[in-house]
């Protein structure tokens, strides 16, 4: 392997692949979520899947 090849490989695979982590780092950050919350939400979505796989038995 050339030299420029691994610098660049080490460019790409260092500073570049942070960014690609730090991004969702801050939006993860932003959201605020109590595990009440987080157990209203989870009994939302299965009311959902239920009455769509219901809808699809018929």
């Amino acid at each position: 392997m050339s030299p420029d090849l691994l610098f660049n490989l080490g460019i790409a695979m260092g500073p570049v692949m942070v960014l690609f982590l730090i991004v969702p780092y801050f939006f993860a950050r932003r959201v605020k979520t109590s595990r009440v919350r987080h157990e209203e939400i989870q009994q939302a979505l299965n009311r959902r899947r239920e009455a769509l796989e219901a809808e699809m038995a018929q």
